[in-house]
């Protein structure tokens, strides 16, 4: 997302699908930050 700058926010750029993919994962697994705590705490 960094790389591609604003482009990568419109359904033009390839990688807005990996955008829109993990913004559904972050809703079914938990936010990543969590996910991180969790696993350190294993």
């Amino acid at each position: 997302m960094h790389v591609h700058g604003p482009f990568a926010l419109t359904r033009h750029a390839p990688v807005h699908r990996h955008r829109e993919l993990a913004a559904v994962e972050a809703v079914r697994l938990g936010r990543p930050a969590v996910l991180w705590r969790e696993s350190e705490g294993a």
